[in-house]
């Protein structure tokens, strides 16, 4: 197992590489370690964020529709410094302009301008491919498609780099991870869910620490053609679900962590903002399902107002990632009276999260159109 280095500055690195395809804010950032228990206030986050940028491991965005500066982790591997970069407005993700024509493009702009381009912190804003296509669709893969090559560099030795268009990326990805499982049995209803979750993550541990309480699917397909509506802990699983899905069947999703009401009874009453969300989410009067995928709090609260009386959930899915609490947490909402799909041990995440979510739809969609 490897050694983690805990100090704050290490925790936010750490996020940023493992979320190496979103942009956050300081206060996202600042969230995060709070959910985790770390003591760094938000001045100290933007300094750290600020050195990293500095040092060349980070792009800083600036975000025009709310003045905030969001940062991305820039692979060491990458010259950003050469080429122009391109950020969809619709699900965030910044693209790297790598094509041939920067040069002739840099000389022309010089030449007949007098204009240099400064690369490194270019930041052309549109709606990418697939959004230009379909807003939803695309924001419910935000954290799944490009993961999706990850997986195929498993089977590199196999399978040797080939063209893929875009929409086959995902089913050559699920074809890779087929041949990989080789022999393992799965249960036909857990295994799409199983899959996709490697799928959004390249990792195979999923096949064993990933827990379902008896006829989960079954429950939690009842709830959602029932009208069940999702509530997350983070805006990142928010997008990541297939909205336009959930709300063939009436539902929609949820999440509280940002709003102003939240921050300031959390503020008042020294708990973390997952916890308020919970506990307003539980006042909505709408049949619920849980997707947590960061917040071990909010696991925690979820029992806490179950055991109460105060909440009845349709289902959790808890797959919150980290090391403070995220195991007691997830094995406490397995011992609930409740419907529950789990990440047992430290691993999750929000793009888990939605991957478990989508799966669910795409199930429902699939069984329908058969």
């Amino acid at each position: 197992m490897k050694n983690y280095n805990t100090k704050g500055k290490d925790i936010i690195m750490a996020y940023l590489k493992d979320h190496a395809d979103g942009n956050f804010s300081a206060n996202d950032i600042f969230q995060y370690l709070e959910e985790h228990n770390s003591k760094m206030n938000i001045s100290t986050v933007y300094r750290n964020l600020d050195k990293f940028v500095d040092q060349g491991m980070l792009m800083k965005l600036k975000n025009p529709d709310d003045d905030f500066c969001r940062y991305q982790y820039k692979h060491p591997d990458g010259n950003c410094d050469d080429h122009i970069h391109m950020q969809c407005r619709n699900c965030g993700r910044v693209f790297h302009l790598e094509c041939g024509f920067m040069e002739e493009l840099s000389k022309h702009l010089f030449a007949h301008h007098g204009f240099t381009i400064e690369s490194a912190g270019s930041m052309i804003k549109g709606l990418c491919g697939e959004c230009n296509t379909d807003v939803s669709f695309e924001a419910a893969h935000l954290h799944e498609a490009e993961h999706s090559q990850e997986a195929s560099h498993l089977h590199e030795a196999k399978h040797p780099q080939e063209t893929v268009h875009p929409h086959e990326i995902e089913k050559k990805s699920f074809s890779i991870i087929t041949e990989e499982l080789q022999d393992i049995q799965l249960d036909p209803l857990q295994e799409p869910i199983i899959k996709r979750c490697i799928h959004t993550s390249a990792d195979f541990d999923y096949v064993e620490n990933l827990c379902f309480s008896d006829h989960a699917v079954e429950k939690l397909h009842a709830a959602i053609k029932n009208g069940a509506c999702i509530v997350t802990d983070t805006q990142m699983a928010k997008a990541g679900i297939n909205s336009t899905e959930l709300a063939k069947y009436g539902g929609e999703v949820f999440c509280f962590m940002r709003d102003s009401d939240v921050a300031a009874a959390a503020k008042k009453r020294g708990c973390t903002r997952a916890v308020v969300s919970m506990e307003k989410a539980a006042t909505l009067g709408k049949p619920l399902i849980f997707a947590i995928g960061n917040a071990p709090t909010a696991l925690l609260c979820l029992y806490d107002l179950i055991q109460k009386g105060k909440l009845n959930p349709e289902g959790i899915i808890g797959v919150p990632v980290g090391f403070v609490n995220v195991v007691e947490a997830k094995e406490q909402i397995m011992r609930a009276d409740i419907p529950y799909i789990v990440a047992r041990g430290r691993k999750g995440g929000s793009n888990v999260a939605a991957a478990i979510c989508n799966a669910l739809l795409y199930q429902l969609r699939d069984m329908e159109n058969h």
